[in-house]
């Protein structure tokens, strides 16, 4: 087996560090102040809070009218993409601050969602009502197309979507991106 030299440009343990810390957010980190965390947090939820309400309504509307089954899961998701490209290209604080402190509250989605629950059950719509059962647990989280877009939008940052969301609206700096292309 060969020697082999250290190259002087490689990958140091700090830098591994460094690109850990930023692909990986946490509402535990200490660059942000507890007013800007709500504030990523009401950005990075609003499309699975607009997804949660979406699949509540046309699993209602299934109850009543003779739809088809996928459309109660495409239009979700279709609202929860849209939702996402929007958000990601045009942040407006008071409307997202207005939304979630009204109709896509997070606690008001979670109680409407249990009523809609109860009444899919009594309807006898078990199908609708597991879906939206696994969505209000978070299983069906997965689904949601704005996580992807989210996703391959922050790489050109090289750190989680919620840490570009700042750097992007805010200007601001963290510090573990300090030589971190270098």
């Amino acid at each position: 087996m060969k020697n082999r030299k250290r190259h002087p440009d490689s990958v140091s343990f700090d830098n591994i560090n460094k690109r850990i810390e930023a692909n990986f957010y946490s509402q535990n980190n200490p660059y942000l102040n507890e007013q800007e965390k709500v504030e990523v947090a009401s950005w990075f939820m609003l499309p699975s809070n607009v997804f949660t309400v979406s699949l509540l309504l046309t699993s209602t509307i299934a109850v009543f009218s003779p739809i088809q089954w996928f459309f109660v899961i495409d239009f979700p998701m279709l609202m929860n993409l849209l939702t996402g490209i929007i958000n990601w290209y045009m942040y407006v604080r008071i409307i997202i601050r207005f939304l979630t402190l009204t109709i896509l509250n997070p606690v008001l989605i979670n109680i409407s969602g249990i009523g809609v629950i109860v009444f899919l059950i009594a309807k006898g719509s078990y199908l609708y009502a597991t879906m939206n059962t696994l969505n209000i647990l978070g299983v069906l989280a997965f689904i949601e197309p704005h996580s992807y877009f989210y996703s391959c939008k922050s790489r050109q940052y090289k750190m989680n979507c919620q840490y570009a969301f700042f750097k992007r609206f805010y200007g601001y700096r963290f510090p573990f991106e300090d030589d971190f292309w270098d």
